[in-house]
């Protein structure tokens, strides 16, 4: 009998992370993941944003995540050979629904330029609202799965 081939770690690409607590939960849930995390803000940003920041950052270091700021989740052609990329409740930082449908669709064809697999989580209504199956097809992808998102702080 011989052993069966180990399978390579899955490789995750988050983007848009803000304090990476996120980023944090989901190494330590799944420590075999290959992770990388990534935000939008400057590191010094991300610091005297979030007080818990020095900390998350050390603590998802540790666990073995790359870290990387300032980057862009609609501009990811230095990114390759991920298995997935995750984006994680966009948001521009102000209510303007167009906008947001064109963040989406910048954010679907980067991705799939990265990865087979591309996800994003939205709150409430903002899957209808944002249009966000209509950016998913003009990039030509197909929605697999919608599952309603529970925030158990509410």
């Amino acid at each position: 009998m011989t052993a069966a081939m180990a399978q390579p770690p899955r490789k995750i690409l988050l983007v848009g992370e803000g304090d990476f607590t996120f980023a944090l939960a989901l190494k330590l849930a799944l420590p075999e993941i290959d992770l990388t995390a990534t935000g939008f803000d400057a590191l010094d940003d991300v610091r005297r944003t979030y007080k818990d920041a020095p900390f998350t950052l050390a603590k998802l270091a540790k666990a073995g995540a790359a870290i990387l700021h300032g980057v862009d989740a609609t501009r990811l052609e230095s990114f390759c050979g991920f298995d997935e990329v995750v984006f994680s409740h966009p948001h521009l930082g102000v209510e303007d629904c167009p906008a947001h449908h064109r963040l989406l669709a910048h954010y679907f064809r980067a991705a799939r330029a990265v990865a087979p697999v591309v996800r994003v989580t939205l709150a409430a209504s903002q899957a209808s609202l944002w249009r966000c199956d209509a950016a998913a097809a003009r990039c030509g992808l197909r929605l697999a799965r919608r599952e309603p998102f529970f925030d158990d702080r509410l």
